[in-house]
């Protein structure tokens, strides 16, 4: 499990999901430690049952969302109900004033008074959760990445697209912030690159994130050409520690037939008696 939310990939929608995995692995344990697991297991999981956030970031995941074995106790319909704080008005967005009986004086108002809107932010935003809910309970699509979906469905869920890419672009750990903040620190220790403004800085890590980006998508895992191409005063410390220890230097440079060096003698100084 801890691989799995450690990805660079990974999204805060899968957390609960996968405390629902362990709990079950180790319900088929039979370690005398399983019981004592479970109950961190899910002490864990009722905590994450309580953040609203993130039963709303699983609502908003296709993987996950309307199905009850991932939330029980927990109701979707309370969690639409949490979505409605996520909706923020539009920008640019007109206003439409209510309709009085005044307006109905002209009878070219009153036959196009049904053009007007009178919906409000939770009208609208409940009118594309059933659509939503009834898309996935037709035809649940089978995208790996979520973001993937919203991408292709903004157009559908113009509101839930939005609440989805500010819920979904939180990871489900910190590791993908230290393994950055780590190669920053390797950037900063370079002799050449310690003086860099944090913008160049920024831009540099951005640069060679896409490049890893890109070749992962290439189907080419191995990054040949590192960006930061250090050079040899440039190397850390670890790289310029030998990979071999002492008995395989021996093996490879015998030393029985050197001769030893010899002790450098000390020069005899001769004494006279006037220096006694």
């Amino acid at each position: 499990m801890a691989l799995v939310l450690e990805r660079d990939s990974s999204f805060a929608s899968e957390t609960i999901p996968a405390l629902r995995y362990v709990q079950s692995s180790v319900k088929r344990s039979n370690s005398k430690f399983s019981k004592i697991l479970e109950g961190f297991v899910v002490k864990r999981l009722n905590e994450a049952l309580e953040n609203s956030r993130l039963l709303c970031t699983m609502a908003l995941d296709h993987r996950y969302a309307y199905i009850d074995k991932w939330i029980t106790p927990k109701s979707w319909t309370l969690i639409e109900l949490d979505l409605d704080n996520y909706v923020k008005e539009e920008p640019y967005s007109v206003s439409v004033s209510p309709r009085s009986s005044q307006d109905d004086d002209d009878i070219d108002d009153f036959l196009h008074s049904s053009l007007t809107s009178n919906e409000s932010k939770t009208d609208k935003i409940q009118s594309e959760l059933l659509r939503y809910k009834a898309l996935l309970d037709t035809n649940r699509p089978n995208f790996e990445n979520p973001l993937d979906f919203w991408r292709g469905n903004q157009q559908n869920f113009p509101k839930l697209a939005r609440i989805a890419a500010e819920l979904l672009g939180s990871p489900a750990s910190s590791s993908a912030s230290e393994r950055l903040f780590s190669r920053c620190t390797d950037t900063l220790r370079q002799t050449k690159r310690n003086r860099a403004k944090l913008e160049t800085l920024n831009e540099m890590l951005t640069i060679k994130e896409l490049c890893r980006i890109e070749n992962e998508e290439e189907g080419n895992s191995d990054e040949t050409g590192d960006f930061n191409g250090e050079s040899d005063e440039e190397s850390s410390d670890e790289e310029l520690e030998p990979e071999f220890d002492d008995a395989e230097i021996n093996a490879q440079y015998p030393t029985d037939d050197v001769m030893p060096l010899l002790e450098a003698e000390l020069p005899t100084t001769v004494t006279s008696d006037d220096d006694l």
